[in-house]
């Protein structure tokens, strides 16, 4: 009976490594979990662009997309270690039914078998992304999870917590505008949450400011202006791992999570408040009040006169002493009808304490919201005043027109002087409005361009030494590495084989001497079968004369068949010739015997050269492979050169040994030739600026750079055909352009910015957009943005 080892103090833990493979509309992620007693952490994490997207990528880019980023993942795992179990987070339009599509599960599972990975599950990434939104914030969400990617957009409808429907769409125009026609093919939507989850790799607060600016489609269902909110980087990459965790009952450490803290909200308006109103306030760290069902307050706000000084056939002197009163009904009202509301359907995404909330993932557990004893807290005069005098100037500014007009009521003025007061208040308000709008406007100019394509095929050279462009020369590095291995090739040389007859012949001497016959003297029998005498013989002379008869002398020898085979096992009382002498013969008296002969498989040489061949190439992606992972981030891998020499006893067999198989293994030196990429830049821009109009520039972004016929020139050099695609765009100095345009009207903007080349169109918004003003723009240069927008 075997006792259990008993576990020693001090012996480590060996953990379990778990591969999270996420695949998003253009990239995908690989992120390694490692499982311990201690919890399971992320330690290894790296992404990769597809050069199309997803869907039309070819299965031969899929396996080295999949492979270069899983093997860059894995680099901090220990020394022969590899991750095989895989959990794969997917697009929700490869979920049907809760099952994957079958055209993706066959390209799924033929990855999986190209890369030995264990699949052991599957998590649709909106749907996870959902379920960490609640375990951070406390509470199923209700939102428009928005990603936003390069050339695409997707939106998740999230209702309580659940994926209701996703939609996708390509980035036609501004993020905004093409979530804004997005939403519209939402269909059967009463009420769209009034909040929106940016999702786009990181906190782009320009982007979220674009959203907050963006004026919606009156056709969309929304109840307010929607409150946008900043998802931080790898929030995806984490929801796959978490849900994962949860599901298979794994320990969740910190790193697996993220503070709710990290999710930026950015606070917004309500559809009563002009935008006018608007600014662009810094991003806090809070979550509103969902206000989805509370009841619409926007004809309260809009039927409130009080606060311009007159109500149509009312006595302002009596109605306005109860503003307080009003604003504290109106409160209780609203809240009576929420905790209405969720009695009766405690499933929205309202929850009051003692309301349960059910996971998606997990129908047993049972989330517990927190009492809040003020869910809609009013703030008193003294933190309202406070607010203000901390708040940047121009939320002040902002804030001017809404506290002047407070104080038009003035109901102990006579009737008669009213309009007296009121009319310098409201030049006094215009006045303040203009100097405002003159100080603080903001402008954006969006200017479309359309570029001007080239194509250009050059020859170029990838050597050591440095480059030279004017020699069409870029610089190379070069890498080495060994790897050992083997290959069995089939062996496809023929040989005979076999034994060579043998017997014993009778020699006869016709003449008067004696003769000799040394031994290997050739005998051929009359069909030209030859063998050879085993040893020498001497015959006598002949005897007698032509009355008494000629007696031949004779003598015995064994004879050996000159070749192998079954033809030389020939009769007895076959004749013999013994060369050129007529006077010499021979015959034998008994049938000879022992000649075989078979064809066997034997080792050719070309057997050998074929597996010189098959050796290193059998290495050659292993060897990529860990060449790609000596490179940093900047150089990228041109080409791999084997050196490979093999010697005789590097063979398993000899040239004409009889196999089925001949075995080599070696070590065999690859060398890898890389470049920089920022090289390649520098000089297909060089050839733009050489060969084409100097008043176009071209971005880094706009240049696709394809190296086809790459041959080996050298041990330290190769030679290939670069094949250019750039798109040139007019140079426009930004910084110059805007003290131009500063102070200027749009018409005249317009003109300035149409006399560049390729412009086609010139857009310019300003904020706040203020109506009844003249179309001028700022007069601070830096309160003025210029964007410059291409046709894709």
């Amino acid at each position: 009976m075997k006792l259990p080892i008993p576990s020693l103090p001090g012996r480590k833990e060996k953990p379990e490594y778990l591969l999270a493979l996420l695949l998003r509309q253009e990239k995908a992620c690989a992120v390694i979990i490692s499982q311990e007693k201690s919890g399971s952490t992320i330690v290894g994490k790296h992404e990769e662009y597809f050069q199309t997207n997803l869907e039309d990528a070819s299965e031969e880019e899929w396996l080295k997309i999949l492979d270069s980023t899983i093997s860059k993942a894995e680099i901090t795992l220990p020394e022969g270690v590899q991750t095989q179990k895989t959990i794969f987070g997917v697009p929700a339009s490869w979920v049907e039914e809760k099952h994957i599509k079958k055209e993706y599960l066959i390209k799924l599972k033929k990855m999986s078998s190209e890369l030995q990975l264990t699949p052991i599950g599957f998590l649709e990434i909106p749907e996870a992304i959902a379920h960490l939104l609640q375990e951070e914030e406390g509470a199923p969400t209700s939102a428009l999870l928005v990603e936003i990617g390069k050339e695409y957009l997707s939106i998740s409808l999230l209702r309580g917590g659940r994926v209701i429907e996703t939609k996708f769409g390509a980035l036609v125009d501004s993020p905004a505008k093409s979530a804004d026609a997005l939403l519209r093919t939402f269909e059967n939507i009463e009420v769209f949450p009034s909040r929106v989850i940016l999702f786009n790799g990181g906190y782009d607060e320009k982007l979220a400011q674009a959203f907050i600016s963006h004026q919606w489609s009156r056709s969309l269902p929304f109840l307010h202006v929607p409150q946008i909110s900043l998802l931080p980087e790898g929030f995806d990459a984490k929801a796959i791992v978490f849900g994962a965790a949860t599901q298979m009952g794994f320990d969740i450490t910190k790193a697996l999570t993220i503070s709710h803290s990290e999710i930026k909200t950015f606070p917004t308006t309500p559809l009563t408040e002009t935008s006018e109103e608007l600014d662009s306030p810094e991003p806090t760290n809070v979550t509103l009040p969902n206000t989805e069902t509370l009841p619409d307050t926007s004809t309260l706000a809009h039927t409130d006169l009080s606060a311009f000084g007159f109500v149509k056939e009312k006595d302002i002197a009596a109605i306005h002493e109860a503003p307080q009163e009003a604003a504290k009904e109106t409160t209780e009202a609203i809240t009576t009808s929420l905790e209405s509301e969720m009695r009766e359907n405690p499933s929205e995404e309202h929850v009051q304490k003692g309301f349960t909330v059910h996971s998606p993932y997990t129908e047993k557990s049972n989330l517990r919201i927190p009492d809040d004893p003020q869910p809609f807290p009013i703030q008193s005069e003294q933190e309202e005043n406070t607010t203000i005098s901390t708040a940047p100037l121009m939320e002040k500014l902002m804030r001017m027109p809404q506290t002047l007009l407070s104080l038009i009521a003035v109901p102990s003025l006579p009737r008669g002087r009213k309009p007296m007061l009121i009319l310098p208040l409201l030049l006094l308000i215009c006045i303040g409005l203009i100097g405002a709008y003159v100080m603080f406007a903001k402008a954006t100019i969006t200017v479309s361009i359309s570029p001007k394509a080239v194509d250009q095929n050059e020859n170029v050279t990838f050597a050591t030494g440095g480059n030279d462009f004017a020699k069409n020369t870029i610089e190379a590095k070069t890498t080495s590495i060994s790897l050992n291995g083997s290959t069995s090739v089939p062996a496809t040389g023929k040989k005979e084989t076999g034994t060579k007859a043998k017997g014993t012949v009778t020699l006869f001497n016709s003449a008067d001497l004696k003769k000799q016959v040394q031994e290997g003297t050739t005998i051929t029998t009359s069909n030209n079968l030859e063998f050879t005498l085993d040893k020498d013989v001497t015959i006598a002379s002949a005897t007698g004369d032509i009355f008494t008869g000629i007696k031949s002398g004779t003598a015995q020898v064994a004879v050996t068949a000159k070749q192998i085979g079954t033809e030389y096992n020939i009769p007895s009382n076959i004749k013999f010739s013994v060369g050129d002498n007529s006077s010499l013969a021979g015959k034998n008296e008994g049938a000879f015997s022992g000649g075989s002969k078979k064809n066997i498989t034997v080792v050719s040489q070309a057997d050998m050269d074929k597996a010189t061949d098959a050796l290193p190439k059998s290495l050659e992606s292993k060897a990529r492979t860990q060449l790609e992972t000596k490179l940093t981030d900047d150089e990228t891998l041109l080409t791999i050169l084997p050196n490979f020499k093999p010697s005789k006893k590097d063979f398993s067999e000899a040239v004409g040994d009889e196999a089925k198989t001949l075995t080599l293994s070696s070590s065999v030196t690859f060398e890898g030739i890389s470049y920089n990429n920022e090289d390649l830049l520098s000089f297909t821009k060089a050839l733009i600026k050489e060969k084409f109009d100097p008043k176009l520039t071209v971005a880094n972004r706009d240049i696709e750079n394809t190296l086809k016929s790459i041959k080996q020139k050298d041990e330290t050099s190769v030679t290939a055909i670069l094949a250019m695609r750039a798109r040139l765009l007019p140079k426009i100095d930004q910084q110059a352009l805007k003290k131009k345009l500063a102070g200027k009207s749009f018409e005249t903007a317009r003109d300035t910015l149409t006399e560049y080349p390729q412009v086609e169109n010139v857009e310019i918004t300003l904020f706040p957009p203020l109506p009844l003003l003249p179309q001028i723009l700022p007069r601070q240069s830096q309160n003025i943005t210029i964007e410059i927008k291409t046709d894709e």
